[in-house]
């Protein structure tokens, strides 16, 4: 029998390493929360993630940007804890750079959601939609 010892480069430091979707809490204006799963990129203690412009989860941060995450699957249930953040939308300048470390991340997928998006909107005549970045800073325990 055969047994690997891992380095400290191969071991996950935080909860999101090797993860490909999160979970992303928001809330309404009521206080009642909601769940959506994105697939993401972490730098540090900042997660971006992609969405589109008229989605609701958008329109909830805006008016709260108090958000909760924990690693999870694409179809939104939750795999570890929840961690405390605060989310904004990124202005257009910041936003190329965050769509090129998503797309780096998931070449195919968010190729194949633009592509469909696209179509889709094209072909109820509607007009194509509008991307934006969410920058998450994740909340340090205390």
């Amino acid at each position: 029998m055969r047994f690997l010892l891992a380095d400290e480069e191969t071991m996950p430091t935080s909860p999101f390493d090797r993860q490909r979707f999160l979970v992303l809490e928001t809330f309404r204006k009521n206080g009642t929360s909601v769940i959506t799963p994105l697939g993401f990129v972490q730098e540090g203690s900042v997660i971006y993630a992609r969405t589109t412009a008229d989605s609701w989860k958008v329109k909830r941060i805006r008016a709260n940007p108090r958000v909760r995450v924990a690693p999870g699957t694409g179809s939104g249930k939750p795999l570890g804890d929840w961690i405390e953040a605060t989310a904004t939308i990124l202005p257009g300048a910041e936003s190329a750079e965050v769509r090129a470390k998503i797309l780096a991340k998931y070449p195919l997928i968010w190729r194949l959601i633009e592509t469909v998006d696209g179509l889709r909107n094209c072909l109820r005549r509607q007009p194509q939609p509008e991307w934006v970045h969410l920058r998450i800073d994740l909340k340090q325990p205390s």
